[in-house]
């Protein structure tokens, strides 16, 4: 049986680091952390954390990328979860990822948004991912590629419900243990994650957030920005039973 790939496309601050420990869970299902992390940051100029660690100990070409990639699956798992950030991908040839069933995770862009400005304060639209997620999806909305949109409020408002859904969807066996995991950094996160994961870290199962801040204005301009690529993929979303 060939290794099953689930790409798993998504913005920052979306649960999108619990959804990779959640898939963790799953029996033989390697997961694969923000891969073109380096090769993005190496092409843009951009003052993220860790930014010289990152470079340092990542491909930082799409060649490089894809090797590692493949070396992977030469495991033989039986399924690999990707998880990528849209603005890391939309320029890529992503001919390697027919072979994948994709997953796009949205989120309301003023929840990102507050999130995100805990962290870095001065945020760009490229930053949050939406407009790419939108462009992705519209590359691949006609392919024959098993694909699902799915609202991140939807599922932490009912993780078991949703999870069901999606396995249904995506015709992977559903397992319950995808309700839960160890709390702690993990051998398969980024490295990264001593910046952007401390929450994730504290968490050993899915549940609702507060990240209620004061927005400022080019924070409250960044969410109408946002609002028309997120509302037409929200509609287009899997809708809870």
């Amino acid at each position: 049986m060939s290794t099953k790939i689930i790409h798993a496309i998504s913005g920052p601050r979306n649960i999108s680091t619990a959804l990779m420990y959640s898939f963790s869970s799953r029996p033989n299902c390697l997961v694969i952390d923000e891969p073109f992390y380096g090769m993005y940051l190496k092409n843009n100029n951009v003052a993220h954390p860790g930014r010289e660690n990152i470079l340092s100990q990542m491909p930082i070409n799409y060649d490089g990328v894809i090797s590692k990639l493949e070396k992977l699956i030469t495991k033989s798992p039986d399924e690999i979860y990707i998880k990528n950030m849209s603005h890391h991908i939309v320029e890529l040839n992503l001919d390697w990822f027919n072979k994948a069933s994709y997953i796009f995770w949205i989120r309301h862009p003023k929840k990102v948004i507050n999130s995100f400005a805990k962290i870095i304060d001065d945020i760009t639209l490229k930053d949050i991912g939406y407009e790419d997620q939108f462009n992705i999806w519209n590359r691949i909305k006609n392919t024959n590629a098993s694909k699902i949109i799915v609202d991140t409020d939807d599922l932490l408002n009912d993780p078991e419900t949703i999870l069901k859904l999606i396995c249904n969807t995506l015709g992977i066996t559903w397992y319950s243990q995808m309700l839960s995991w160890e709390k702690g950094p993990k051998p398969f996160d980024g490295v990264w994650a001593s910046y952007w994961y401390a929450n994730a870290h504290q968490t050993s199962g899915f549940k609702k957030i507060d990240t209620k801040i004061k927005r400022s204005e080019s924070h409250q301009k960044l969410i109408e920005q946002s609002l028309p690529y997120y509302n037409t993929l929200f509609d287009k979303r899997l809708k809870p039973i």
